[in-house]
């Protein structure tokens, strides 16, 4: 009994503290707090390297954004393909990279489906061993009306797959402090957070020295958020709320040749926007290019167009 009471003290000091967090918490999510970002745009993009679909309103599961990346397409040998573009032959270890014009595959959503335009009837097909990034999952074939029309399109074989129910592809542990967040088909983690001031910096060096400004399309992103803020103002977020949804920001984003595919056109479209990342949005200790934070969340929810963004935990930014 004595040793319990001298316990009492640093258990009530853990209630305060817990209860001055919740309370805290709590004042953040108030109506009446001010914040200086909202979200100004969601997308999603069900076909891995297609086009995306803007939303008003979008779950949050335990992938990310309900039915983002979600379908891939495949070669024959299983490995993905996507709009990016590597000038060396073809290494089975870095991926197939050649099909830039997936970029005008656009699906289209309605509040009950999802519309992939591919003739026939959709069916249960079997299970494939799919590569991504070197990693291997299973996933359903979408069967062979899907493979023809996008053999078709894309001018090559293909096939169209989708993730299982028990999908458990999950992102680096070692960007999430050891826990890994379960995974779509995207390149590694459920979300990609941009922000409308740092494509503005990124314009304004641009056309400064003469090039065309770029759409925030370029970057593929899930959530874009606006506010008063200059330049990457979420290159020192750690964590943040949006619409009840708690989200950790996990690594700045490496950016690589998809990021010159004209969205509407499908092509190459030359060296920017890398060009001009190269001058100013390397970071220490990382190889590459950055553009926009990567995301895991930690509960599931919802999210909305004009959603206030709440600022939990700042991090010191690496330069």
């Amino acid at each position: 009994m004595e040793g319990t009471r001298h316990l009492l003290p640093y258990v009530a000091s853990a209630i305060a503290i817990l209860s001055a967090s919740f309370v805290y918490y709590r004042f953040l999510q108030s109506k009446g707090t001010k914040t200086s970002y909202r979200v100004k745009d969601l997308f999603i993009y069900p076909i891995k390297s297609c086009g995306g679909i803007r939303v008003e309103k979008h779950q949050v599961g335990p992938y990310g954004l309900l039915n983002d990346r979600r379908w891939m397409v495949v070669s024959n040998e299983n490995n993905f393909i996507t709009l990016r573009y590597n000038h060396q032959p073809f290494d089975p270890n870095l991926i197939l990279r050649q099909c830039p014009n997936m970029a005008l595959i656009a699906p289209s959503l309605t509040p009950t489906h999802l519309h992939l335009e591919s003739p026939g009837e959709r069916s249960e097909g079997p299970l494939k061993t799919v590569t991504i990034w070197g990693g291997e999952n299973d996933a359903v074939d979408e069967g062979e009306a899907a493979a023809e029309w996008f053999t078709k399109v894309l001018g090559r074989s293909a096939r169209l797959v989708r993730q299982r129910d028990d999908h458990d592809r999950v992102t680096p542990s070692h960007h999430v402090d050891g826990l890994s967040n379960l995974v779509s088909f995207a390149d590694g983690f459920p979300l990609l957070l941009t922000s409308t001031s740092g494509l503005a910096l990124l314009n304004e060096k641009i056309t400064g020295k003469g090039g065309v400004s770029l759409p925030m399309s370029r970057f593929r992103p899930n959530i874009v958020i606006d506010g008063v803020g200059v330049g990457f103002v979420e290159d020192v977020w750690s964590r943040i709320t949006i619409g009840g949804v708690r989200f950790s920001v996990v690594k700045p984003c490496a950016r690589c040749k998809a990021t010159t595919v004209d969205s509407l056109t499908g092509k190459f479209d030359g060296p920017e926007p890398l060009e001009t990342l190269k001058t100013f949005r390397t970071m220490k200790g990382l190889e590459g290019v950055y553009f926009g934070q990567n995301l895991t969340q930690e509960n599931e929810g919802t999210v909305s167009v004009g959603d206030a963004v709440y600022v939990l935990k700042h991090t010191v930014p690496t330069k």
